[in-house]
């Protein structure tokens, strides 16, 4: 299977996912705490 070379620019990353059959990208960013660290956050 051939893809896309890694994005460098904002305008590669659509063919890169294209390339590899992805539909989308998606970045999550979550924290995990302690209940006692939430309370004080």
């Amino acid at each position: 299977m051939t893809h896309a070379p890694a994005p460098r620019t904002d305008e590669d990353v659509r063919p890169c996912l294209q390339s590899l059959g992805l539909p989308g990208l998606v970045d999550l960013h979550v924290h995990f705490m302690p209940d006692a660290v939430e309370e004080k956050v």
